[in-house]
């Protein structure tokens, strides 16, 4: 028995055709997920602005209400030590004796113990929070930059690129991140969130 050669070309079309619906269906569905990844990281790089944003006020206000502190328990113990208070401005004896009192039971000095300043630590971990948050939002960019790239990479390769322009799917180049505008880069100036 003999194949007629419509039934080969018929074959073929057919395979053709099955390859092309996998084949379609396979890009449309990488190109979804490569256009949510870049989303997703977009939205990550967004997440660490606003985390930035929100912790680091916060741990320089921290920082400093601990620094005042230490100023203050530190002016004390060195005034109530060298014998110089308000009191004996006023030349009060009461205060003097009731400062004396205070000072002893709050700071519960020992003799002649200074008490320990915490906050070189607290500058430190300030410190180490700048780098770490500024560290994120920089990992967070090259993420957005790597999953673009893959984007791309997807849309213009065959046979996703003919499957794009002829089924009129609309995926189109990213471009990488950009700053929108030039304060958005800047990190915080914790000089200025001191003297707030």
């Amino acid at each position: 028995m003999k194949i007629k050669p419509i039934w080969i070309i018929l074959g073929i079309f057919g395979l053709f055709t099955l390859w092309f619906i996998f084949a379609a269906v396979g890009n449309f569905n990488r190109m979804v997920t490569a256009s949510e990844q870049v989303d997703n990281k977009f939205a990550d790089i967004q997440a660490q602005y606003q985390r930035r944003f929100d912790l680091i006020p916060q741990l320089v206000a921290t920082v400093d209400m601990n620094a005042q502190n230490e100023k203050e328990i530190l002016t004390k113990v060195t005034q109530y030590r060298a014998g110089i208070s308000d009191a004996v401005n006023a030349a009060d004896i009461d205060k003097l004796e009731g400062l004396g009192t205070e000072i002893k039971s709050t700071f519960a000095l020992q003799m002649e113990a200074y008490p320990t300043l915490k906050s070189p630590d607290a500058f430190r971990d300030l410190q180490a929070q700048l780098e770490g948050t500024e560290n994120r939002i920089q990992k967070a960019r090259e993420d957005y930059n790597s999953a673009i790239k893959n984007y791309n990479i997807l849309i213009q390769r065959f046979p996703g690129n003919m499957f794009n322009s002829m089924l009129g799917w609309g995926y189109e180049k990213k471009e990488g991140f950009k700053i929108s505008t030039p304060e958005a880069e800047k990190p915080v100036d914790v000089r200025k969130e001191f003297s707030k």
